[in-house]
């Protein structure tokens, strides 16, 4: 099946139509630059999209959310290696704000809707295949 996570109702009826025992969410608009280029899918994305899932979760009666983050969320912060209490107030990028917000809006719907989510921050991982070829992650 292939669907968009900003066509909310869909979204919403596939996850609670769907009796999962978790979702684990990975979709999202990714990388820094582009969105410079274009500040609105980012939003729909990364915003309105995770909301689509947060939503599905709380009708579906998801026992539990896992969701991507991303190590963006750091900012410049040049303190290594990076722990979950360390301050995430200062996005250096659209794309950071959006993942942050995620992690807030995550909080927000356990708090309310007693609705356990794992976040996971993601790091950009880059090592050689050889000459002239590289792995990302």
């Amino acid at each position: 099946m292939r669907l968009d996570i900003i066509e909310r109702e869909k979204v919403i009826e596939v996850i609670t139509l769907g009796k999962f025992d978790r979702v684990i969410h990975l979709a999202a608009q990714a990388g820094v630059r582009y969105s410079l280029k274009d500040p609105f899918t980012y939003a729909d994305s990364n915003l309105t999209g995770f909301l689509s899932i947060l939503e599905g979760c709380y009708y579906g009666q998801i026992p539990h959310l896992i969701y991507a983050s991303s190590s963006s969320v750091y900012g410049t912060n040049n303190q290594f290696p990076c722990f979950t209490n360390m301050s995430v107030d200062h996005p250096i990028s659209l794309y950071a704000a959006t993942k942050r917000v995620n992690e807030l809006m995550a909080h927000a719907y356990s708090h309310l809707y007693n609705l356990p989510t794992t976040g996971l921050r993601f790091f950009y991982c880059l090592w050689s295949l050889g000459p002239a070829r590289y792995g990302i992650i």
